[in-house]
């Protein structure tokens, strides 16, 4: 992942939101180091629920506008190189969090605990952004764009906002890539409760709050294994929550990356907390909300 990448495609203007969609996916996997992203373009098919001569035929628009230019190599996958980035070879995502020293009032003392941490959640990486020129934001998007301006606003004595922030999210995913979109998830939240309840001690808040972050994920619960009938099943229900939903007035703007994985919590475990109606919900009772009988 490079931040910066996905920090420039932020600022991009597209009108075509398959186009943007397609370009923030390739942002999301592009290597500053190297210079190039190479995705596939049936993964990249996959994250935005579209057929892969979709994606071939946008990323063709994107070549013509000059977002984009490709390097095709024989039996491999594409390069993609974004030549308005122009980065230095040796540029990395995240701040060197070791260059600029964090204020030493603000820095944790470890027997500080917080009586007031939020829980886990089970919220998407992807949130939807409606009324806005970005239809869809990502959690780290989120953290990056908004709450890192909000955080320098309320922590004025932090001497590099970044690097506190890059900090706590390393803090939060254990240091490991597989957690770091759910630990942004979670950090966006925290961001999001701090902003309606105002911490007086708020990075020993936002230190204490992503070390149990942490700690939350190294408890892992074990997974109902459900038969292949049972399996099937969830599958096709799914199927016809697409079916009623896709392209029909009244359900733009739905994100069946995350309707998918709370339906299938929700019928493994037999209900969760809903995020489009913000109460507990069955299989079935999601099933209703979205007019399958």
């Amino acid at each position: 992942m490079s931040m910066n990448a996905i920090a420039w495609c932020i600022r991009q203007k597209i009108k075509d939101q398959t186009d943007w969609a397609i370009l923030m996916r390739i942002c999301d996997h592009y290597n500053d180091s190297l210079g190039y992203a190479y995705p596939s373009q049936d993964r990249i098919a996959d994250q935005i629920l579209a057929s892969t001569k979709t994606v071939q035929r946008h990323i063709k628009s994107l070549i013509e506008l000059g977002y984009l230019q490709v390097v095709k190599s024989p039996n491999k996958v594409n390069k993609y190189v974004i030549p308005a980035l122009k980065m230095d070879a040796t540029t990395v995502s995240l701040p060197d969090l070791d260059a600029t020293p964090v204020s030493p009032e603000h820095i944790l003392d470890n027997n500080i605990i917080s009586d007031n941490i939020i829980p886990l959640t089970n919220i998407s990486s992807n949130i939807i952004v409606k009324g806005s020129e970005n239809e869809i934001l990502s959690s780290t998007q989120w953290l990056w764009k908004y709450h890192l301006k909000w955080f320098e606003k309320n922590a004025p004595s932090v001497k590099n906002h970044r690097t506190v922030l890059a900090k706590l999210i390393n803090t939060a995913s254990d240091n490991k890539t597989d957690y770091r979109d759910r630990a942004c998830d979670e950090l966006h939240k925290v961001f999001l409760h701090c902003q309606k309840d105002v911490k007086h001690n708020l990075v020993e808040y936002l230190n204490a709050t992503s070390r149990n972050i942490a700690e939350k994920f190294k408890q892992k619960p074990k997974e109902r294994v459900l038969s292949d009938l049972a399996s099937a099943t969830m599958e096709k229900n799914f199927q016809r929550i697409y079916k009623a939903t896709k392209d029909v007035a009244g359900w733009g703007g739905l994100n069946y990356l995350e309707i998918r994985e709370e339906y299938e919590k929700a019928f493994k475990e037999g209900s969760i907390m809903f995020s489009h109606t913000r109460q507990k919900a069955t299989a079935d009772q999601i099933l209703e909300y979205f007019g399958v009988r």
